[in-house]
């Protein structure tokens, strides 16, 4: 069944003017709905609860929440459908922020996933992408504009080419001398003049270890999304 449909069994069964509560209440009743695949609330303004009356569909797996005003609660609230859901717009919702990354990674049918205008930020993003990375699986991820500006800006936080004799595997800064890690930091310093070089060791090996953690972990959005854009070029009346 889709959005249509799902129309159409509103006006049948509980007549053309319901109240906006009566309407979740109706996804609620014992069996109904269950062939519904396919909801979209869209612009409408909805409560984070309100998610406990459709998080049960058995076969939803296109769901539509862009500019709802929901927030983490509402995400956390959508899990019960991690097996189902293949598609999730959250666009244009301000209070769905990092916090709600955790959630998000554990959609493993999800094929698509929009946080576009969200406040997640890299950090949310860089978690997503580490979570694919780990389960092998591709997905279209529309990622906020702050975070595509961090990206068109990379070049700026650190020497994003860095090649041996520099060290690019952060578990290994630990094993370091002083010297070598003022060294290595200095070189990524050229690139961003914020980045100190100076500290006790234990300072220049914690702010080592973050950079290129960091580092890696930007690698992997850096490739889903030109990965994405590949496949827009290539494949555009699918996008």
């Amino acid at each position: 069944m889709n959005q249509r449909e799902a129309e159409d069994h509103f006006a049948v069964q509980a007549g053309l003017n319901l109240h906006w509560d009566d309407i979740f209440t109706a996804f609620s009743k014992p069996g109904a709905f269950k062939e519904l695949t396919e909801l979209s609330f869209a612009n409408a303004t909805i409560r984070n609860f309100d998610i406990v009356h459709i998080h049960h569909l058995p076969k939803l797996s296109i769901l539509n929440l862009d500019h709802t005003g929901i927030g983490n609660e509402g995400v956390y609230l959508l899990i019960p459908l991690k097996y189902t859901l293949t598609q999730l717009h959250l666009a244009n919702n301000v209070d769905i922020d990092n916090n709600a990354a955790y959630a998000l990674m554990l959609f493993k049918r999800l094929a698509f996933l929009s946080i576009h205008d969200t406040a997640i930020d890299m950090v949310g993003v860089r978690q997503i992408a580490l979570a694919l990375e780990e389960d092998k699986r591709d997905m279209i991820l529309k990622i906020p504009f702050i975070c595509q500006e961090y990206l068109n800006t990379i070049d700026s936080k650190y020497f994003v080419d860095a090649a041996p004799p520099l060290i690019v595997n952060e578990h290994l800064c630990s094993q370091l001398s002083a010297s070598t890690l003022k060294r290595n930091l200095e070189a990524h310093a050229v690139y961003n003049p914020t980045i100190l070089s100076v500290g006790t060791r234990p300072e220049l090996v914690f702010r080592l270890t973050e950079l290129l953690r960091t580092r890696r972990l930007d690698k992997l959005v850096l490739k889903m999304v030109e990965a994405q854009d590949c496949d827009k070029e290539n494949n555009p009346l699918e996008w």
